[in-house]
């Protein structure tokens, strides 16, 4: 006997009206919020489910219209494509330091503790004395813990 299985949903464009566009995972296409990013499970892909997160995490938007919520998403489609952007270029830098912190620790033969010990911490002073507050966040996103070291000095 064979068993039923429940019709696959498409996305629809009228799902943009709760603030929903669509983003193909693994062959998948799932529903993605446009203002948070949090892509939604593939059963979710409902309107009573995609409304029911609207309405619960952003209800400050309710009041939003569909053009607003086509800007976010042509924002949001831009920002997987562009690998070159501000926001790329970020990441691979906050992938890129740790390396550099990891030789250099290695090289100096110190324990692997320094790196968050002594390292981030002067890394965090000098920044915030010479840049300011806002660059120091940045440098919060690095992992330089002594595990992390380790790890970077094997694949070295």
């Amino acid at each position: 006997m064979a068993t039923k299985r429940a019709p696959k949903r498409a996305y629809s464009d009228d799902y943009l009206k709760f603030g929903i566009t669509s983003i193909v995972i693994e062959g998948i296409a799932k529903p993605q919020c446009v203002i948070c990013l949090k892509v939604l499970s593939a059963e979710s892909m409902k309107p009573f489910q995609l409304k029911r997160h609207f309405e619960k995490e952003h209800p400050t938007h309710n009041d939003r219209d569909v053009s607003f919520f086509q800007r976010q998403s042509q924002s949001v489609k831009k920002s997987r494509l562009d690998t070159t952007g501000q926001t790329a270029i970020t990441i691979r830098a906050a992938v890129e330091a740790p390396y550099v912190v990891s030789l250099r620790i290695s090289k100096s033969k110190k324990p692997h503790t320094i790196g968050e010990e002594l390292v981030l911490p002067c890394m965090k002073d000098i920044v915030r004395i010479m840049i300011g507050a806002d660059a120091v966040k940045k440098l919060s996103s690095l992992s330089i813990s002594d595990n992390t070291v380790q790890c970077r000095i094997q694949e070295m």
